[in-house]
This record gives structure tokens, sequence and C-alpha cells, in this order.
């Protein structure tokens, strides 16, 4: 009889960390989708930025010094992010506009 309830408990504990394991895993499979989601929602906001600045620089034909430590704060933290490299052109094109 002992032993009966032994195996029934075991096998009940065993079951029980099972479930509580494979919930764990779902929850953190979950957590790092949802990081992803927010790394490619950030990359794209950057970019956004980097054109748009771009742009105003562009019209003026003209950039500040001040302009141009933005924009490469913002490409920096774009790099680290490991975005595409799209943004590369452009920094490019903003580097060669002169300075004021």
């Amino acid at each position: 009889m002992l032993s009966f309830i032994m195996n029934y408990w075991i096998t009940i504990l065993f079951s029980l960390v099972v479930a509580i394991v494979t919930f764990l895993y779902r929850k953190l499979l979950k957590y790092l989708k949802n990081i992803d989601i927010l790394e490619k929602q950030a990359c794209l906001v950057l970019k956004l930025i980097i054109l748009k600045k771009y742009e105003e620089i562009n019209e003026k034909n003209f950039i500040t010094v001040a302009e141009q430590e933005e924009i490469l704060e913002i490409y920096n933290i774009y790099n680290v992010l490991d975005c595409s490299n799209t943004v590369d052109k452009i920094i490019d094109r903003i580097n060669s506009i002169p300075l004021k």
C-alpha cells in the first residue's frame, strides 16, 4: 500500500513539474517573440527619423555640427540593433553635405 502511494505521488509530482516547465517555456517563447517585434519597430522608427532629418538637411544644403552628431548618435543605435544596411547610403550622403 505504501509503495502504491509513493508511486502515485511521484507520478503526480513529475506531471506537475513537466506542466510548469512547459508553461514557462511557452511564456519565454512569447517574450522572445515580443522582443523581436519591438526591435524591428525600433529599427523602423530610427530609420524614419534619419530619413526625415536627411530631407530637412538636403533642403537647406548644409548641416550643422549638432545635427550631424545627433544623426550619428541615432545611426549608432540603429547599428547596435543590427538593423538592415539601407540607411548606410543616406549616412554617406549626409557626411558629404557641407558643414556650417
